[in-house]
C-alpha cells in the first residue's frame, strides 16, 4: 500500500500474508499506518469538527507536505488482485472511490462486490484492531 497520509508522504508499506505486526520506534507512523488503512475501507467523515481537545480526522491527517491526501492498496481475493485508490473528489478528502480488478481496466463495479463483502465482514475494525508494537513507553 502506498499513501499520502499526515507524515506518509508517498510512503509505501508491504504486507505479508496472515498476521502482519509493525515494530518501530516512536513517532515513525505505525498509527497513522493504521488509520490510513481504515480511512482507505471506510473513508473519512467530513462532518466531523475540530473542537477542544479533539481533531477531525481529515484535518489530523491531511499530508504535512500541503499534497492532497491518497493512497492506492492492492490485495489479493480468490486469486485476483484488485487495487482500491482514494483521494480527493473536489474538498472532500478521500472522497474519490475506485476498486478495480488489477489485471484488468474493468470498470470499478466489477470488483466492488468483493470489497463490499470484505468491508461487511470487517466492519468492527477500529484503530485499536492494529496490532503495534514499540519498544517505549508511549506510542505515536
Amino acid at each position: 500500500m502506498t499513501a499520502t497520509f499526515g507524515k506518509l508522504q508517498g510512503r509505501s508499506l508491504e504486507l505479508g500474508d496472515g498476521l502482519n505486526i509493525i515494530e518501530a520506534p516512536n513517532e515513525t507512523g505505525k498509527s497513522t499506518w493504521c488509520a490510513f488503512l481504515k480511512a482507505m475501507f471506510y473513508g473519512i467523515d467530513t462532518r466531523d469538527r475540530d473542537r477542544k481537545g479533539h481533531l477531525a480526522d481529515k484535518n489530523r491527517y491531511q499530508p504535512w507536505s500541503g499534497a492532497p491526501m491518497e493512497g492506492e492498496i492492492t490485495l489479493e481475493w480468490q486469486g485476483r488482485d484488485i487495487t482500491i485508490r482514494r483521494g480527493p473528489r473536489g474538498n472532500v478528502p478521500f472522497g474519490s472511490f475506485s476498486a478495480v480488478y488489477s489485471s484488468t481496466p474493468r470498470p470499478w463495479a466489477t470488483a466492488m462486490p468483493v470489497v463490499m463483502f470484505l468491508l461487511k465482514n470487517s466492519s468492527s475494525m477500529d484503530i485499536s484492531s492494529c496490532l503495534l508494537y514499540t519498544s517505549d513507553a508511549a506510542d505515536d
